[in-house]
């Protein structure tokens, strides 16, 4: 396992998050190799749950992001099943059981998002089962109500979101987010649309209806760098010689 990559994240992870604007990541400092090895070595201890324990080494370098508008909606970031001694065992399906069980726990809140890191490529198994705890998870939260602070800075902002925006986990691979994507020349530019007044304004202009925009799965890695949920839209602008810069729209599914 390359300790220059996993700061590598860290940086990217800062970069994207910044872009994506809804999170404060003034705590994701600038640390050096050796700082992000004595970071990964740390070990639980015994009062912490078995469950914390289960995800291999690198709980020193959990990160806990406020976000901008709601105090007490935290993204949390795990590094998940690393080791200090190479790769940690393969991830499994049992991922979305071991994330679950600490929204149980309560170490997330109940209206937490959570960025998973792993040291391994993404198979169709573990995205299934990261879905599969997404689809868990929105369906608690269906029997929770806002609470009455959020629904007040809601109004306030008059920015709203709907509870499928809250409690929700994406999951990268180290080597796909040591590296910005989003920077790369040849990639247009992906900006999400939650709310759904503006979604409405994006298709009455477009005369169509969602169902008719074309499709951008959940799991994309660009739909990824957005903390996207399904629902969303997706404004991807692209530019020509002819045409100059256009936004093309998308459905995230």
């Amino acid at each position: 396992m390359s300790i220059d990559k996993i700061n590598r994240s860290r940086t990217v992870l800062k970069e994207i998050l910044e872009k994506e604007g809804s999170w404060d990541t003034s705590s994701i400092s600038d640390l050096s190799n050796e700082e992000i090895e004595i970071l990964l070595d740390n070990k639980t201890n015994k009062n912490d749950s078995k469950t914390l324990s289960d995800l291999g080494a690198g709980t020193g370098l959990f990160l806990s992001l406020p976000h901008k508008l709601f105090d007490s909606i935290n993204l949390k970031v795990v590094f998940y099943n690393l080791s200090t001694y190479g790769k940690g065992s393969r991830v499994t399906k049992n991922i979305k059981d071991k994330i679950y069980r600490l929204f149980e726990e309560e170490y997330f809140g109940e209206f937490d998002s959570v960025i998973i890191i792993v040291d391994e490529e993404i198979g169709e198994t573990i995205n299934k089962s990261i879905l599969e705890l997404n689809n868990s998870l929105n369906n608690d939260l269906n029997d929770l109500e806002f609470p009455d602070e959020i629904i007040k800075i809601m109004d306030d902002k008059d920015y709203h979101l709907e509870k499928k925006h809250f409690r929700n986990v994406w999951i990268f691979d180290l080597t796909s987010i040591s590296v910005n994507l989003t920077k790369n020349r040849f990639v247009p530019e992906h900006i999400i649309i939650r709310e759904e007044n503006k979604i409405q304004e994006i298709l009455e202009q477009s005369n169509c209806s969602k169902m008719q925009l074309p499709i951008i799965k959940q799991e994309d890695i660009q739909s990824r760098l957005c903390l996207s949920t399904p629902g969303d839209i997706m404004k991807i602008m692209r530019s020509s010689k002819s045409s100059g810069t256009y936004a093309f729209y998308r459905l995230v599914r």
